[in-house]
């Protein structure tokens, strides 16, 4: 979904813009370098969430290490792709404004970009913080440890009991 997403962002910012302008009668402002950094960072994020996903998918220990591994960077790294995107939402609301003579004030803007910030902050980090507890517990611990066992013995499933 992260990918469909990022893909649908970025030909509507490069191919579909001059398109919108003239449906919607407003100018639309450039994306910024701020844009970029931002789609850079969501798109290492998302492939490193497959990547970690694939990981678990085969019931190894590895793999439940390479995904709460991603839960910790994405934990560390989301904050800072957040307010990157903060910055680039604010050059282009204060081109949109610029570009209907008007000027937007500069607290409500960043009332805006506060509220919208934590916002996203909350529902971006909601997953990676259950995740991490997930995998972290200790019956999930088990039943990987118990998984990786027979995964790597070559023992038979028949033994491999969950409860």
């Amino acid at each position: 979904m992260a990918l469909v997403g990022l893909a649908i962002g970025i030909v509507s910012m490069v191919f579909l813009r001059k398109q919108v302008e003239q449906f919607t009668k407003q100018a639309m402002p450039e994306p910024s370098v701020f844009y970029w950094i931002g789609v850079a960072i969501s798109l290492a994020l998302t492939v490193w969430l497959i990547y970690s996903g694939i990981k678990v998918l085969s019931g190894t220990m590895a793999g439940r290490a390479s995904f709460m591994a991603y839960c910790v960077g994405s934990l560390l790294i989301r904050p800072f792709l957040i307010a990157i995107n903060l910055f680039a939402q604010s050059d282009q609301l204060q081109q949109q404004f610029a570009a209907q003579g008007q000027q937007m004030p500069p607290g409500a803007l960043v009332g805006i970009l506060a509220f919208g910030g934590l916002v996203g902050l909350v529902f971006a980090e909601a997953y990676e913080a259950i995740g991490f507890f997930v995998m972290k517990s200790q019956g999930v611990k088990q039943q990987f440890e118990a998984w990786d066992n027979v995964v790597n013995s070559g023992k038979s499933n028949q033994s491999f009991n969950f409860q």
